[in-house]
């Protein structure tokens, strides 16, 4: 797959289903292959969960403006310094540089 797809770095496997089983992540609707249900997560820092896309393949998935929303909704709640124009931002940065 990696050549294939002309990866730099290898993809994540798990070749034994270990992960898929004991998360209980199997898509049971198809009996033939051992697909996984595709799971997206946005973390936030200390590696918390933030928001979790669930799905089949297509629909399930975050597109990039899903996820670039997301992003923008956690750097606003993390960062106090997130909208320059609130005046006790400005007023932090101007002391900062005297």
């Amino acid at each position: 797959m990696r050549i294939a797809t002309g990866a730099y770095r290898p993809f994540l496997a798990d070749v034994d289903f270990e992960v898929q089983s004991i998360l209980d992540i199997r898509e049971y609707t198809d009996a033939h292959h051992r697909a996984t249900v595709s799971h997206a997560l946005v973390l936030a820092p200390a590696l918390l969960i933030d928001n979790i896309y669930v799905g089949y393949w297509f629909w399930g998935r975050p597109s990039v403006y899903d996820l670039w929303a997301d992003l923008r909704d956690l750097s606003r709640r993390i960062h106090p310094d997130f909208d320059p124009t609130v005046p006790a931002v400005r007023d932090s940065w101007l002391a900062s540089q005297r």
